[in-house]
């Protein structure tokens, strides 16, 4: 500036808004876009009252087999115990590996990086997540409570009650203490209360088969109750005093794992998150063998097996996952027993999926089929070895629940074609027919490319229900 002119006036000071105002005009801004209030109310409402009507009665269903229900009173509150102790842990897992404050890229570059106070901004989400933490462990520990105590008239409501409590509290501590620990190295140990709550679960199902019967565990839960109250108090202060202190890359570290999750949702394609959770995976590892050893000539077939046979010591996680399916069944034996063969089905279908990452990889990937040669049935059934021999020995190991029989092939040979059929889908096409019903358009060729393997699963499940000594 010229020496002896005389400065401008000086333009007023942008006021940064407050977090709360900000998200109220996005709020306002993404409503003018979608249905607005009155539609979000509508989902909300309908969510309700669908699981409100399905929920009481299926319960009610369960209660009145009471005479069916083979277990002592003292194993299923122990193996309701047990089963408390591994879902807290597995949520512990999921949300250290969610974030689990997220902060999505478009929040992460509009709002995270302006002068916004970050505290202000995540305050809202941390307070939901310790609401659904509080929500979803009352849920579970009243329908644990209720489950425990049928056969024998031993769950009274005010037990129900404190037991609700209880868990209520574990949820919270558990969702503050993964928001506390957000943005911090992992620890070994991490794992260590899902495998304890897991060999707990054993304990409890080999005892029964057993004939050894536990003592009732008799600790009062009133005490119990008012600790987790504090715990739960404990942890959502130190997540409220660790907002101050995250910075910008720890809310966007679960970004890409929630993006694709949605992402899949929206789509109805879960590939989409399958491949997220595979590059993690390799990520994770960052390694390479000290030593590659070449596969031996041979048949085409036979070194396709090998190679099958050597992907699964290098993917230990499917293989503890597969045998940890194995208690579902014999849980729900001690707990349920007239849907015991349902979720032998359904659990037995999970377990083999598992095994069948190289029927995937082959099936989807025509690049590969072509690189490799031969037929693609060759091809196919090569890598299906693997999941048919896996399925066998999963539906063995559970022989306990009903007696050896050749109609069992049944269910063996229909896991696995669920599970052929399910990695042999082609690539979603969203052009198909749809039919105009009074509830709105069903996209039936949308449905009928996303249920390809689960449809079988349904049929396998139906029979099972009609005949409840064959799977279960």
């Amino acid at each position: 500036m010229p020496a002896g002119q005389a400065a401008g006036p000086v333009p007023p000071a942008i006021p940064v808004p407050s977090a709360g105002a900000l998200r109220a005009r996005l709020r306002r801004a993404r409503r003018e876009h979608s249905g607005g209030r009155a539609g979000d109310l509508y989902l909300v409402l309908l969510l309700i009252v669908v699981l409100g009507a399905a929920v009481p009665q299926y319960l009610a269903r369960h209660l009145a087999h009471r005479s069916q229900a083979p277990a002592a009173v003292s194993e299923r509150w122990w193996l309701v115990i047990s089963l408390a102790v591994a879902v807290a842990g597995l949520c512990w897992l999921a949300l250290r590996a969610l974030g689990p404050l997220l902060a999505m890229p478009a929040a992460q570059a509009w709002c995270l990086s302006s002068p916004v106070g970050r505290r202000g901004w995540l305050i809202r989400p941390l307070g939901y997540l310790l609401l659904a933490g509080a929500v979803a462990g009352a849920g579970l520990g009243a329908l644990g409570a209720l489950l425990a105590g049928a056969a024998g008239h031993s769950a009274s409501g005010a037990l129900i009650g404190w037991v609700a409590l209880l868990y209520a509290g574990i949820g919270t501590a558990v969702a503050g203490f993964a928001a506390a620990a957000q943005g911090r190295r992992r620890s070994p140990a991490e794992p260590v209360p899902a495998v304890l709550g897991l060999a707990g679960a054993v304990a409890v199902i080999v005892s029964h088969y057993a004939g050894l019967v536990p003592a009732a565990p008799s600790p009062p839960v009133l005490w119990p109750a008012l600790a987790a109250v504090l715990v739960a108090a404990a942890a959502g202060t130190a997540a409220l005093l660790r907002l101050d202190r995250l910075d910008r890359a720890a809310p966007a570290a679960g970004a890409a794992l929630a993006g694709a999750a949605a992402a899949a949702a929206i789509f109805m394609d879960p590939t989409l998150f399958a491949g997220v959770l595979e590059a993690r995976r390799w990520r994770r590892i960052g390694r390479i063998g000290r030593r590659a050893r070449r596969a031996r000539p041979g048949p085409r077939w036979s070194v396709l097996l090998r190679a099958e046979l050597r992907r699964l010591p290098r993917r230990p996680q499917a293989l503890l996952v597969s045998a940890g399916l194995l208690l579902v069944p014999y849980a729900i034996e001690l707990l349920a027993p007239p849907w015991a063969g349902m979720a032998r089905v359904v659990a037995g279908y999970l377990a083999v999926n598992r095994l069948a990452a190289g029927l995937r990889t082959i099936c989807r990937s025509p690049a590969l089929r072509r690189a490799l040669g031969g037929t693609d049935r060759q091809l196919r059934l090569a890598h299906l070895v693997v999941p048919a021999a896996g399925a066998l020995l999963w539906w063995l190991a559970g022989s306990e629940l009903a007696a050896p029989a050749p109609a069992q092939l049944v269910f063996v040979a229909g896991l696995v074609f669920a599970v052929y059929r399910n990695a042999a889908t082609p690539p979603i096409r969203y052009g198909g027919a749809m039919v105009d019903t009074p509830f709105g358009l069903v996209p039936t060729d949308l449905l009928r490319q996303i249920l390809r393997g689960l449809d079988v699963v349904a049929v396998l499940t139906l029979v099972a229900w009609l005949w409840p000594g064959g799977a279960g």
